[in-house]
């Protein structure tokens, strides 16, 4: 039976999960509820051994890095709205 992944993962994400090993870190731009609070969202990341890189709250968009076989939780969280892998920049 195949996995089901989250209709809050973007198509990116969702390429990630299925192409990378499960410990590949993914580097991710990801909206957040307007009710959420950063401590908040921080202790459930660390539970998935993701670290919050930086946090708007005025746009509710934060960036995050986390494995790729706990993108599907991060997805899941009642605080994220959507998740989507970040562009890389290139100089």
């Amino acid at each position: 039976m195949k996995q089901r992944l989250p209709r809050s993962l973007g198509p990116k994400a969702k390429r990630f999960i299925l192409k990378e090993a499960p410990d590949a870190v993914a580097s991710c731009m990801v909206e957040f509820a307007p009710n959420a609070e950063r401590n908040a969202v921080d202790t459930k990341l660390k539970q998935l051994n993701g670290k919050i890189r930086s946090w708007d709250a005025s746009s509710r968009i934060m960036t995050v890095e986390i494995p790729a076989a706990k993108l599907p939780e991060l997805a899941n969280l009642d605080l994220i709205v959507y998740v989507e892998l970040a562009a890389r920049y290139m100089r």
